[in-house]
């Protein structure tokens, strides 16, 4: 019976993730009330605010949920791509796509909830950060053994420094007035990269 529970809150708190997801995409955050989200996941508004206490919180989730599918995903992606500094840019290129996914006022309030959200659960957020970090990390040291990076290099804080290069185009493209261009953002993310594996030894 346990287990039956078990699904059961899995499934239901699935349910109200893909219904939230839907409604957030299709008219935005603000516009979109914990009511909406209830009704379209078929659940009592009761039932919501026990899975999720607030709509930040929920925002977390939904994004927590489509970035975990996007890494799950990576591997079949960096397999395609020649270069080392191309497999490392195309798993960097997955944080921006993640990114677009999202209307540029729904990825500010991500980015806001998580610095100003008195109740809300940074550990989410961080694990995404951490678990992207940590996949960088391993393929850093993988290319380290097949020879394509240097052997002196530590794989952790090199797989740090490209994150938060990364982190910061992506800032830097929602704070921009226009929609977040995925076009440009891609380029600058590669372009960071093939600088970082080149040096900046004369």
């Amino acid at each position: 019976m346990t287990g039956l529970r078990a699904t059961k809150k899995e499934r239901t708190r699935a349910s109200i993730v893909d219904a939230a997801y839907g409604l957030i995409r299709s008219q935005g955050f603000n516009a979109t009330t914990m009511e909406q989200i209830a009704v379209e996941a078929t659940v009592s508004t009761g039932t919501l605010y026990n899975y999720f206490p607030s709509k930040h919180a929920l925002l977390l989730a939904v994004w927590s949920g489509r970035a975990t599918q996007a890494l799950a995903s990576v591997d079949h992606r960096i397999d395609t791509v020649g270069t080392a500094a191309g497999k490392c840019a195309e798993l960097l290129v997955l944080f921006a796509e993640v990114v677009s996914l999202f209307e540029t006022s729904v990825m500010r309030e991500v980015l806001a909830s998580a610095l100003t959200s008195p109740n809300l659960d940074l550990e989410g957020y961080v694990a995404i950060d951490l678990a992207l970090i940590g996949r960088l990390e391993t393929l850093i040291a993988d290319l380290q053994d097949a020879g394509d990076v240097a052997a002196d290099i530590d794989p952790g804080p090199a797989a740090t420094l490209l994150y938060a290069a990364t982190m910061m185009q992506v800032i830097g493209a929602l704070a921009a007035p226009r929609h977040f261009d995925l076009a440009l953002t891609r380029e600058a993310i590669t372009a960071q990269v093939w600088l970082a594996f080149r040096g900046l030894a004369a």
